[in-house]
């Protein structure tokens, strides 16, 4: 949302509650679409084994799985919401970026 002068030519920079309320419009679509991808494939593999990268309490139909292995918080961690740091002793940790201290690591 940086540059919607590039999107809206002549308008100038929108303003914060335009953004907002685009953010909002966005999302709900973004969430319409994602419910009628998921009882599309329900649908047409009812009997079919679904995973999914995000948490979901494994009773069905969709069964999160830990790609990087490491629970934090409570939650499913993922390779893109998160880094994977080296600490000195050879170890890997799982961090997010925003807790990565930035002159520790390279």
């Amino acid at each position: 949302f940086e540059k919607f002068e590039d999107v809206r030519p002549g308008i100038g920079k929108p303003s914060r509650s335009w953004i907002d309320r685009e953010c909002r419009r966005i999302a709900k679509e973004m969430m319409t679409r994602n419910q009628a991808f998921s009882n599309l494939v329900e649908s047409a593999y009812p009997n079919a084994v679904r995973l999914s990268i995000h948490s979901h309490s494994n009773e069905g139909p969709k069964f999160g799985i830990d790609l990087l292995g490491g629970v934090h918080k409570d939650r499913v961690v993922t390779p893109w919401h998160n880094v994977i740091v080296q600490n000195s002793d050879g170890t890997l940790a799982i961090k997010k970026r925003e807790d990565v201290n930035l002159l520790k690591y390279e």
